[in-house]
């Protein structure tokens, strides 16, 4: 099942979720992702937002519940992911301070955050926890090998999953340990991978490997997060986790990348075939519909700069229902026997 995540609602985004104007565009989107083909969205819900204590969380909760159900009415799959707020003030504006949390506390407010997922938005899957490097650089935790497992089974720990298939796994780059012991230690249904460097044994290589430790405990395998990182390779060693270095995400917005982007995407669902995966999530949803052109104009922008004007460029397109060439080579994969 191919999907894409609906990022005019990613959790990072702030109080611009809660204005009007914000799910009127989530169901232009919608229909317009109708059109390009997909069976699944993915959305990202993420901690704390949905915490009794944490502002406006009654409204951030009927957000999420009317997208959901608005998705779900459009016969879309249902994939929704629970990681964390990004506190960098580039990503995210929320602010979130983690500082004094405890691993404990983590389990226990994020047991109750999945719960209320389950029994408000009723997702078709669920992946609780992905990224363990990203999670430790965003909240300070060690979300060590040896915590992953004790994270995960914390929260399912009497869980009414309500027919919800429930996953959790790390990024391509992360130790594959924490893919071994999720396998081994776990009663999750499936080991999510996310992909972005491509370099050494990052993409094929470590894909066939998880998928052999997911069938070997039973267990199946999807993809909810993917998109190229476009780095060197010297580059991508000074980085401790590609999910935090924004400079490099501001780079995906270049037209021509198209090339490429699309040659990546190709392996992807052909690899999602292969290796029989439950579902493929590419990230950035706004590449589908537009890029930017490199000129004098656009080559020096930063993160946020960037995102706004590749957003802006996209939204036209996204209404008409015009796919980039990238967008329309994806429905191509998706779509052809």
């Amino acid at each position: 099942m191919f999907s894409v995540e609906l990022t005019i609602a990613n959790g990072n985004r702030g109080e611009i979720l809660l204005e009007e104007q914000t799910f009127a565009a989530i169901e232009t989107a919608l229909a317009s992702l109708k059109g390009l083909g997909v069976g699944g969205i993915t959305l990202s819900v993420l901690y704390p937002t949905l915490n009794p204590e944490f502002p406006r969380s009654g409204e951030y909760l009927e957000f999420y519940r009317k997208v959901a159900a608005r998705a779900k009415a459009m016969g879309f799959t249902l994939i929704v992911g629970t990681t964390t707020v990004f506190p960098n003030p580039e990503i995210s504006p929320f602010g979130v301070d983690y500082g004094g949390l405890t691993l404990q506390e983590y389990i226990s407010e994020k047991r109750a955050m999945v719960e209320k997922v389950l029994r408000e938005l009723a997702p078709h899957f669920l992946t609780v926890e992905n990224e363990p490097a990203t999670q430790r650089a965003n909240t300070g935790l060690a979300f060590s090998v040896a915590d992953q497992p004790a994270i995960v089974n914390g929260i399912l720990s009497g869980l009414d999953r309500a027919g919800t298939k429930i996953g959790a796994g790390a990024g391509s780059w992360d130790d594959l340990a924490y893919f071994e012991s999720l396998a081994a230690n776990t009663d999750l249904d499936y080991l999510d991978i996310h992909f972005y460097p491509i370099q050494g044994d990052l993409l094929i290589d470590r894909a066939e490997r998880i998928a052999q430790m997911a069938r070997s405990a039973g267990k199946g395998v999807s993809v909810s997060e993917a998109w190229l990182y476009k780095t060197s390779t010297s580059e991508l060693s000074r980085y401790q986790d590609p999910a935090t270095a924004i400079a490099i995400f501001a780079r995906n917005a270049y037209s021509f990348w198209a090339p490429l982007d699309q040659a990546f995407l190709e392996v992807m669902v052909k690899s999602s075939h292969y290796l029989e995966l439950q579902f493929l999530s590419p990230f950035w949803l706004q590449y589908l519909y537009a890029y930017l052109d490199y000129d004098e104009s656009t080559r020096n922008m930063g993160y946020e700069e960037i995102q706004k004007m590749s957003g802006a460029a996209a939204w036209p397109n996204i209404q008409a229902g015009s796919l980039s060439s990238t967008g329309k080579y994806y429905q191509s994969l998706i779509t052809d026997p």
